[in-house]
């Protein structure tokens, strides 16, 4: 019998402690939606599409990190590539700042916001968020636009889809 007792205290503790990592991870993530919420508005991007857009680079981890075949690396929650650092710095932007997530999505809706007064409100701008090539844009904006509707509260598949070769360049226009 005592084995049993203590076998059942072990489970409760181990059930406890996946609760409260449980509930701390949801409290980190609204953090984070909080965050990117706030710098969407600052940058006047849609929200769903900065969700979006964290959710292929990182799955919302804030301490993501990849290193490139040509050496750069991106980093934290938008998966700010290395070559930003340069400009970030004269902001007062660091490579250890970008491991906060808050300052990372304020960075990274700005960085889309750029692409967006450049190249117009188009897949083509969300694209280059992270490819340079019109190939590479095309695959990454339909990642992103495969997510979008997870953020996007009442929207179905029946929205605009995302140009096919071609057409990509000059159009496909989303939501602001």
């Amino acid at each position: 019998m005592a084995g049993c007792i203590v076998c059942d205290l072990d489970r409760n503790r181990i059930f406890l402690t996946s609760v409260v990592v449980l509930k701390s991870l949801l409290f980190v993530t609204n953090a984070h939606a909080d965050c990117i919420d706030d710098a969407a508005a600052y940058h006047h991007v849609n929200p769903a599409l900065a969700h979006a857009i964290a959710s292929v680079e990182s799955r919302f981890s804030p301490i993501a990190y990849h290193r490139n075949a040509d050496g750069s690396e991106d980093i934290g929650l938008m998966q700010i590539n290395s070559s930003w650092l340069p400009t970030l710095a004269r902001f007062g932007v660091s490579r250890t700042s970008l491991f906060n997530a808050c300052v990372n999505a304020y960075v990274g809706t700005w960085i889309l916001s750029q692409n967006i007064s450049r190249l117009g409100l188009t897949w083509n701008a969300v694209g280059a968020y992270n490819a340079m090539s019109p190939s590479k844009r095309v695959r990454y904006a339909r990642r992103v636009y495969a997510e979008l509707f997870k953020f996007m509260p009442g929207a179905t598949t029946m929205q605009p889809v995302i140009p096919v070769k071609g057409s990509f360049a000059g159009g496909g226009g989303i939501l602001r």
